[in-house]
C-alpha cells in the first residue's frame, strides 16, 4: 500500500492552486509604518532599509521546515543552495545586505498568508498569488511562472501515449476551482468532462484507484509530488508533461501594506532585467525546464 502524502506537502499543494493574479503596483504602510512612503528606486531603498527591516541590522526571512527540493537543498535555507535560497541572497545583495545579515526563521506554510502582524520581513515558500486583490497580506511581483502539468501512474497508457489526439481520450481530475481545472475544461477539451476534487488527498486517491487517468497540477507542485512519491512504497508516479502558457506565479509574502515590498519588487525587476532570475532558474530548476511540453 502506498504511503500517504506528507501532510506538509499536501497542505502546500492545496495552497499552491496557481491562479494568475494582478501584480500589486506598490505597497505602503506595514508594521508600525503607516506613515512611511515606500521608496521606489534601489538607491532609496538601500538608504531607507534600516527603517523598513523587521529587526534592524538585517533581513528576516521566513520559510517552512522541512523545506522543499529544489527550492532549498539539504533543508538548510541559509546555505544559499536551491532556487529560493539563492534568490533571497540575490535580493539581499541588491539591497546592500550582507549574506551574514540574512536571518532565517521557521514559519508554518499555512499561516504565512493569514492576516495579522508578521515576525519576518517576507516569506519565501513557493506561494502562488491568488486572483484579485487581497487585504490579508501583500505579495511581491512574480519570481517564478507556473505551468499546468499532468501527473499519471508510471507505466500507464497516458504516460506512454500523449499526443494531441490521445490526450482528449483520457479521464482527468483537478482541484475544484483551480486554474488547472479551467485549463482542462476550456483548452484541452477532453471527451469526458474533468472531475473536480475538494482536496489533494481525494485527488491522489482517485489517481491511485484508477478513477482518473491523470491529474492536473502546476508544474512545481507536480514535480514535488512525484519527487515525494519516489520515497513512498508503491506510489509510482510520473509527470506526463506540461502545457505551454503561464497559469500562475510564485510570489514572496509580506505583512499587508509593508513598504518593504516595493523595494523587493525593485530588486526583482533588476534581477529579471540583468538575467539573474533566468540564470538561477537554469542552475536550480533544471528538472522543471526539462519537463516536456504537451500540445493540447
Amino acid at each position: 500500500m502506498a504511503s500517504p502524502l506528507p501532510s506538509s506537502l499536501a497542505a502546500r499543494l492545496v495552497l499552491t492552486v496557481a491562479m494568475l493574479g494582478a501584480a500589486l503596483t506598490g505597497a505602503a504602510g506595514g508594521p508600525a509604518a503607516a506613515s512611511i512612503q515606500a521608496p521606489r528606486a534601489l538607491g532609496q531603498c538601500r538608504a531607507a532599509l534600516p527603517s523598513l527591516e523587521h529587526a534592524r541590522g538585517g533581513l528576516t526571512v521566513a520559510t517552512e521546515r522541512p523545506t522543499n527540493w529544489p527550492w532549498f537543498i539539504g533543508n538548510r535555507p541559509a546555505n544559499g543552495r536551491g532556487y529560493e535560497s539563492a534568490l533571497v541572497y540575490a535580493i539581499a545583495k541588491s539591497l546592500g545586505v550582507a549574506h551574514r545579515d540574512v536571518h532565517w526563521v521557521q514559519q508554518p506554510y499555512a499561516t504565512a498568508t493569514a492576516p495579522g502582524t508578521k515576525s519576518f520581513d517576507f516569506d519565501a515558500d513557493e506561494i502562488a498569488e491568488p486572483v484579485g486583490a487581497t487585504t490579508a497580506v501583500t505579495y511581491s511581483s512574480a519570481y517564478y511562472d507556473l505551468h499546468t502539468a499532468l501527473v499519471a501512474r508510471k507505466g500507464s497508457a497516458i504516460a506512454q501515449r500523449h499526443d494531441a489526439a490521445a490526450l482528449r481520450t483520457y479521464r482527468y481530475g483537478a482541484l475544484a476551482g483551480s486554474v488547472e481545472l479551467t485549463y482542462l475544461q476550456h483548452s484541452l477539451h477532453p471527451r469526458r468532462a474533468p472531475q473536480a476534487f475538494k482536496s489533494v488527498g481525494t485527488l491522489l486517491a482517485a489517481l491511485r484507484a484508477g478513477t482518473v487517468d491523470a491529474i492536473a497540477l502546476d508544474t512545481a507542485s507536480a514535480l514535488s509530488l512525484v519527487h515525494a512519491s519516489t520515497h513512498a512504497s508503491g506510489a509510482a508516479l510520473a509527470i506526463v508533461g506540461q502545457f505551454p502558457g503561464v497559469s500562475g506565479h510564485y510570489a514572496l509574502v509580506f505583512q499587508h501594506k509593508n513598504p518593504l515590498a516595493a523595494c523587493v519588487d525593485e530588486s526583482l525587476a533588476l534581477l529579471r532585467h540583468n538575467g539573474t532570475l533566468a540564470a538561477l532558474q537554469r542552475r536550480w530548476l533544471a528538472p522543471f525546464t526539462a519537463v516536456p511540453m504537451l500540445r493540447p
